[in-house]
Formats: C-alpha cells, structure tokens, sequence
C-alpha cells in the first residue's frame, strides 16, 4: 500500500481535531462573558437618608395670656377663651346699656371664677324685655337691680366735690380743707359711689388736722379718723 493511500484515514481526524481545539478556544473566550453575565451587580452604596426634621415645638405662649392667667389663677387655655370673650361682652353690655339708659348704675366684666358681664339699674322693676332677652341669650352675662344711684347721679356729684359758682373755682365752704388732701376722686360701679382717695398728711388746714408729717407716717387709726372726717364734712354735698 502507498503511502498516499494511508494517509487518507488521518485527514478527517486531522479535521476533527482542528475544529475540537477552536470550539475549546471559543468556549474559553465566551466563559469571561459568561461569568459576567451570572455574577450579581456589584451593589450601589445606601443613598444618604434625608435629614429628619426637628420635633416641632409647641407654639410660644403671649406674655398677656399667661400673666392674665397667673393673675386669675386659671388654665393658659381658659385665660385665652376669657381674653377673646371680653370684645363681644362689651359689645353686648354697651346694647344693654342703651336699651336701659335712664336706669343705668354700672356696668362690668367679672374675672372671678364666675366670669362674665354684668349690668346693674336702679329700682326693683324687671329690666326691659329687649334687654332681658338679650342677656338670657347668652350665660355669661346678667342684668342686676336694685342700685340707690344711677351713673348719672354719680358723675353729678362727683363732678361737684369741691366746686361753686363758677367751674374751677374751690369751695370756701367746709369742704375747702377737704380738697387739699384728696388725691383722686373716681366712681366705683362695683359699690355703686363715688369713690374719694386721700392723703391725711396734706389736711392741716382741716380742724384736728396733721402738720408736718408724710404719708409714711400715717398711721392706720389717723387715716381712718380722717376717712371718717372727710364723709362727715361731705355728706350735705353728696
């Protein structure tokens, strides 16, 4: 046999092998890819978490609110529904005040426990049906009777303490001492007078009067004795 003809049996493994070793060479290339392809996506880093907001903070509370509670001894809340109230209860009080003009003696807000307006009149006579049913509209205002002067009363006299003849001019009566030693003259709704104030230790030109003293000096019993004094010495004029 030639040699030719024995080398025909090698060729197709000749054949056979080249195309084994480059499907290895192929599965070599294709493993990286592959390996790529199965291994998991490399992990992102945690994005940063948002500052968390601060706790909020209760709302700070009016400097009139909180002394209007110290003062009444009363919640912070109950002291903010009392100071909203009072706008409306003067507007209610001053309707009242109009229906019952000729009988006014007072009027006022209540910042007790039992808070409130209040309307006071002179007489015993039930007050108008208007007004009474504007106050039985609402709790927390009251129509009172019963007052011995009217406001207008009260203004005459104490519009005249102290005055005659022309406006201005010092009464050269009794009452002439009495006049250096008040110190404010007011009217007190509440008690239905005029309400005097005075300092004793200006009443020497009075007779039994102090000299040369101060207020400081005064004692109780002085002031009292000169109270008393002061209401004898005015009661003809008011």
């Amino acid at each position: 046999m030639s040699s030719r003809q024995m080398s025909k049996p090698n060729r197709p493994i000749g054949i056979l092998r080249r195309l084994a070793a480059a499907a290895v060479a192929a599965a070599l290339l294709a493993q990286p890819a592959a390996a790529a392809a199965s291994a998991p996506p490399e992990a992102q880093p945690p994005a940063p978490a948002a500052p968390s907001a601060p706790p909020e903070a209760d709302p700070p509370v009016d400097l009139v609110v909180s002394s209007y509670a110290s003062d009444y001894s009363v919640s912070i809340a109950e002291a903010q529904r009392r100071l909203d109230r009072i706008q409306p209860l003067q507007e209610i009080l001053a309707s009242i005040r109009d229906l019952e003009a000729t009988r006014l003696a007072g009027w006022g807000i209540d910042h007790t426990a039992s808070f409130g307006g209040w309307v006071w009149l002179t007489g015993n006579a039930a007050p108008g049906a208007a007004s009474a049913a504007l106050a039985d509209a609402h709790a927390d205002v009251r129509i009172r009777t019963g007052a011995d002067h009217s406001l207008a009363e009260l203004l005459t006299a104490q519009q005249g303490l102290f005055r005659t003849g022309a406006v201005g001019r010092v009464n050269d009566g009794g009452t002439s001492g009495v006049a250096r030693m008040v110190t404010f003259t007011g009217i007190d709704m509440t008690a239905n007078a005029v309400s005097i104030g005075i300092d004793p230790a200006l009443a020497s030109v009075v007779p039994g009067g102090l000299t040369d003293t101060g207020p400081v000096t005064v004692t109780d019993e002085a002031f009292l004795a000169k109270a008393a004094e002061v209401t004898e010495l005015l009661a003809d004029t008011i």
